[in-house]
């Protein structure tokens, strides 16, 4: 097998070192013995001398004449060999994702097949963002960005849940983010509200026991009584004074049945609202 047929090997820093130093020391050998050949021998065999030092290292004579071009070239201050790995500059793969391109990179999905006619691949979406943001990254780092923000490469939903979402909901939707977001750029408090129950005889399903043995701890057959729990909070915390909690007229049923307008409305107005922060937005 021929030095071109074989794998090309990478020669790093200290490998290349002795190379050059084999070259050296047979040149100087050879040097030697030619002012020195008093008997006339013949030193034609050992005349090539980058022949010898490839023979002597297992590298190709292209090798040899790569590396002695490279020693040249190195600095006087150093004089060190680089491994070829470490001159190569590796692409950052990193992409400026700012709040306008992400903003543009969800709408360009979200409206890619109405605007397109297509279903979008990661290859049709880098084509599009090279024109919309100046996106110049690789398949691979706008893979990364699209499973950064959420997205996932998986089977195509049926149209049964798109025709059941109506634009008014849709609009409804808009407006309430929207309004969100000014509230919030304004600095005031958003509350969100919430109710839930809590049974008499709410235990943990597990504990520590011996193998076929029952547990020690025996749970009731019964749920016991059912109370309602009403409550709103801030990023801060829960309001104060603003908690409710009740015996509800009935542990059977989806607890929101025990949690009617009027119990809801009385709440409000006389829990909530009364102890709400200023400019607040419920």
């Amino acid at each position: 097998m021929s030095n071109t047929e074989k794998k090309r090997k990478v020669i790093r820093s200290e490998g290349r070192a002795i190379v050059a130093s084999v070259y050296h020391f047979l040149q100087e050998e050879y040097n030697f013995m030619k002012e020195n050949n008093n008997d006339w021998c013949d030193l034609t065999p050992l005349s090539n001398i980058r022949k010898r030092t490839a023979n002597a290292t297992g590298v190709s004579e292209r090798t040899v004449t790569t590396i002695l071009k490279e020693e040249k070239e190195l600095p006087s201050t150093s004089g060190k060999f680089v491994s070829p790995m470490k001159k190569r500059r590796k692409k950052s793969g990193k992409f400026d994702l700012d709040d306008f391109n992400v903003n543009v990179i969800r709408r360009t999905i979200q409206n890619y097949h109405t605007d397109y006619k297509e279903i979008p691949t990661l290859i049709k979406l880098r084509t599009v963002l090279r024109e919309q943001i100046g996106f110049d990254g690789c398949l691979s780092t706008l893979r990364s960005i699209l499973i950064k923000m959420g997205y996932k490469w998986k089977k195509i939903s049926s149209n049964r849940r798109v025709l059941q979402e109506r634009h008014d909901l849709q609009l409804w939707r808009w407006r309430y983010l929207k309004k969100v977001s000014q509230y919030r750029a304004e600095g005031r408090p958003i509350v969100y509200t919430d109710e839930t129950y809590v049974l008499t005889s709410h235990v943990r399903q597990n504990t520590w026991g011996l193998k076929n043995k029952d547990t020690p701890f025996m749970k009731k057959l019964g749920t016991g009584s059912r109370f309602i729990v009403v409550h709103a909070g801030t990023k801060d915390g829960f309001i104060p004074n603003a908690a409710l909690v009740y015996k509800a007229s009935s542990t059977t049923g989806d607890y929101h049945s025990n949690m009617g307008f009027e119990n809801y409305s009385k709440w409000l107005e006389e829990k909530l609202l009364p102890n709400l922060p200023e400019r607040a937005d419920i």
